[in-house]
């Protein structure tokens, strides 16, 4: 079964046998049509050529109102994971890290929250339940391997 979002986020898949083993990770990648409060976006994957595994994700974005005001569409780095988050690879492991900080620090939970809508408005720290709703969205998938 497939979906559709016009949502930017990952998920993390931890092991229904050992759940402190995190085995993927899925990026829920963003839409290049527009939605409400969203900027149109896409997502590149770096790949280790040797290893293939992915190594960095980034997300390009267009300010409506900037391509509008100059009647073309330009395409900008949004996010980079491992810059914008310092993380030093995207593995499940680091990605859960991530989402773990998400779930416990407000500010940064703005922060990721403001990347999802690919920065439309202003990043602004977010209650405490609302970084625990986003946190648990990112690290809670189970899947049995």
């Amino acid at each position: 079964m497939m979906g559709h979002t016009h949502d930017q986020y990952f998920s993390v898949t931890n092991s229904l046998t050992n759940p402190e083993k995190h085995i993927n990770v899925a990026q829920i990648g963003p839409s290049v049509t527009t939605s409400a409060y969203k900027n149109p976006a896409y997502g590149l994957i770096t790949v280790d050529k040797e290893t293939m595994l992915p190594t960095n994700y980034q997300i390009y974005a267009m300010d409506i109102e900037k391509a509008n005001k100059y009647d073309a569409p330009l395409w900008d780095l949004s996010v980079d994971y491992k810059h914008d988050y310092d993380l030093d690879d995207i593995r499940p492991d680091a990605m859960y890290s991530l989402a773990e900080r998400v779930r416990t620090d407000r500010s940064f939970a703005g922060l990721y929250k403001y990347h999802m809508a690919r920065k439309v408005g202003a990043p602004k720290e977010i209650s405490a339940k609302e970084a625990k709703q986003i946190g648990c969205m990112l690290g809670t998938s189970e899947e049995t391997e």
